[in-house]
């Protein structure tokens, strides 16, 4: 290990949903060996000036902020800008990046190291002109599960969560479903544990995907806020259908019924892709 490096960390996402508390519990593994002064939490947008100078590299936790030039994605943009002014290393994880403003595109290209979370954000890194950025799957799939028994006792359907941002017609249709609810608001582990014994899980949450190609369940993606789901199954280069019209639920639900070895094959690509590592850390806070 090289000397110990000081760090300030931004978009701190946990108590957010099991999803962001999975994410965050990785991440902070990642960064145990350094010396982190400082953290912002998500959509807090107050910073220790203390700390932040005095830090030799910010981290950001990208997840799923920057786009659309949102304000938390804006808020992000100035603490890298300021960082940079600095001379202070910058550093974006697990990041997607999805209808920024080509305004960013300089500033992008001058981040030292990202890591994108999906292809179509990897993509979109290297329109900016970044030549600094590498793929790998979302940290949650990285959870460490506890081991225990899984009961026999099968569910056939279950209904998890629309995000509250995503562009789906219908939308009362979802919450009138007839299925038991497994949703994001307990704990990443219990969500997987539960989803191991479910046949299919409606979802219209990332996170809630990552939990089910944990678990080896069947799905039905809903879409979200931005494309990220469609990203993650289109990297698999199998056609599992997302459901944009709640009236598209029915053939969706049909299509995973009937198809159990096409969800096998896609949790088992998406899990032999090469994950993030403590060795990418160093090289992400001190170069290759």
């Amino acid at each position: 290990m090289k000397r110990q490096m000081k760090i300030y960390l931004l978009n701190d996402t946990s108590g957010s949903h099991a999803g962001c508390d999975a994410v965050m519990e990785v991440l902070n593994k990642f960064l145990s060996p350094y010396d982190v002064i400082g953290k912002c939490k998500t959509h807090t947008q107050k910073i220790d000036e203390f700390s932040f100078t005095n830090a030799e590299a910010i981290v950001i936790n990208g997840e799923g902020t920057l786009h659309d030039d949102q304000d938390e994605a804006r808020f992000l943009m100035s603490m890298i800008a300021q960082a940079q002014r600095m001379n202070i290393r910058t550093v974006l994880l697990n990041a997607l990046y999805e209808r920024m403003p080509d305004t960013y595109n300089n500033l992008v290209s001058k981040i030292d190291y990202i890591s994108a979370r999906d292809p179509s954000s990897f993509a979109n890194f290297k329109k900016c002109g970044s030549q600094n950025v590498y793929l790998f799957p979302d940290l949650s799939l990285q959870y460490t599960l506890p081991k225990e028994p899984n009961p026999n006792e099968r569910i056939e359907i279950a209904l998890g969560d629309l995000h509250p941002d995503a562009d789906i017609s219908n939308k009362g249709v979802f919450y009138q479903l007839p299925f038991p609810s497994l949703h994001l608001n307990k704990s990443f582990s219990d969500l997987v544990r539960e989803l191991e014994k479910t046949k299919i899980y409606i979802t219209g949450q990332f996170h809630g995907l990552c939990a089910a190609i944990l678990a080896g369940a069947r799905f039905v993606p809903i879409v979200s806020n931005t494309s990220k789901i469609e990203s993650l199954i289109k990297w698999s280069k199998l056609d599992i259908p997302v459901v944009s019209d709640m009236s598209e639920l029915t053939s969706a639900l049909f299509f995973a019924k009937h198809n159990r070895d096409i969800y096998k094959d896609f949790s088992e690509f998406i899990l032999s892709k090469k994950q993030f590592n403590e060795k990418e850390m160093e090289k992400a806070l001190y170069g290759s």
